[in-house]
């Protein structure tokens, strides 16, 4: 009993020391009391239903925009794609259609002779060239050589588009099997005067990536054994 006065009397020593004026001690644990109580209500707050509800919610909100912000990006993709794929298949189509213009036969000079070498003047010589993967018929020119035994030929070509080729092949494959042709052909016959049922004949055959025969050599052919 003799302790509650000189606790007293040290909490008025302590107000006149600082100048200022402490709460009583039974303030300050009321104050404490009065926090203290306030936690339950919120811990209740906290485990309500409708703040779970809320919280659920919310994030349930937000995978849903997730998901259809994913969903987006993939349609997008998708899109994007398809779209790539349509033009560069119209793209092949368009290419696939365009005529382009390739060689059947380069041009060609060539001299005809006999087999002694010596160039016949004024012989028939005819040209016959075609393209057999896109031509179903072939192209004939003729003339006749110079002084000299020269004639000449121009360059032969052909407009074609891919797909137009490649039709070309395959029909020729089923139609002829076996015997079909393809590419481009050409070759030259030359024909000498007849004398006495007798001529001189020859042919030259052009190849692809070969070079192109310079002379034309006619031998003698007797017309009465044909």
């Amino acid at each position: 009993m003799t302790l509650q006065p000189s606790a007293t009397f040290h909490l008025h020593s302590e107000t006149a020391t600082t100048g200022e004026e402490s709460q009583p001690w039974f303030a300050m644990e009321a104050s404490i009391i009065s926090a203290l109580s306030t936690i339950p209500r919120l811990a209740a707050f906290a485990t309500s239903p409708s703040t779970v509800g809320n919280a659920g919610e919310g994030a349930s909100r937000e995978v849903q925009q997730m998901e259809e912000s994913g969903r987006g990006v993939t349609l997008k993709m998708r899109q994007t794609w398809l779209r790539t794929v349509l033009v560069g298949l119209i793209g092949a189509v368009v290419a696939s259609l365009y005529p382009a213009t390739s060689t059947v036969c380069p041009a060609w000079t060539i001299q005809v002779v006999d087999t002694a070498g010596n160039p016949l003047s004024g012989a028939f010589v005819r040209q016959v060239w075609k393209d057999y993967s896109v031509e179903s018929a072939s192209h004939e020119q003729d003339v006749h050589t110079d002084e000299n035994g020269y004639v000449s030929f121009p360059e032969r070509t052909v407009r074609s588009s891919w797909l137009g080729r490649t039709f070309g092949v395959i029909s020729n494959t089923v139609s002829l099997g076996v015997h079909a042709s393809y590419g481009p052909s050409a070759y030259v016959l030359a024909y000498g005067h007849t004398v006495g049922g007798k001529r001189l004949e020859g042919s030259a055959t052009y190849q692809a990536g070969k070079p192109l025969a310079a002379n034309l050599v006619t031998r003698v052919s007797d017309l009465h054994l044909k």
